[in-house]
């Protein structure tokens, strides 16, 4: 049985592969409309039995959702993930440096909110 955690490492070890990192960037930034898998190779100039393997273990990870349009497969970043990734590394890693917590870090994870800007950067900043 998976949990939680065992899906948000899946994700990150997913995403830390230079080809499916860039694959990510691109279908980010075009949105959720995606792009269909021809394109995503040409744009990157990845083989497509290669790309075909890259999306297989994103889409595991949860990173990518495909839909069918015609014959054609269209993929799109699933940003849900990524930022549960992103909270998950926040509150896991780089809100209290030490094991056991101090008194006000859960404070300071409850002020903590995730921004997206348009061209899909993700920022953590400190609630006002």
């Amino acid at each position: 049985m998976e949990t939680n955690e065992d899906a948000k490492l899946l994700a990150l070890s997913a995403i830390a592969h230079r080809s499916r990192l860039a694959i990510f960037r691109i279908l980010v930034g075009v949105g959720p409309r995606g792009l269909p898998a021809g394109e995503i190779s040409g744009r990157l100039g990845i083989a497509r039995s290669s790309l075909s393997f890259h999306l297989k273990d994103m889409s595991r990870a949860n990173l990518v959702s495909g839909r069918r349009e015609g014959t054609f497969i269209y993929y799109a970043a699933a940003l849900d993930t990524i930022h549960g990734v992103i909270d998950f590394l926040t509150e896991n890693c780089l809100t209290c440096p030490t094991r056991i917590p101090p008194p006000d870090c859960e404070q300071t994870r409850s002020a903590m909110r995730t921004t997206v800007s348009p061209a899909g950067a993700v920022t953590k900043a400190a609630s006002r």
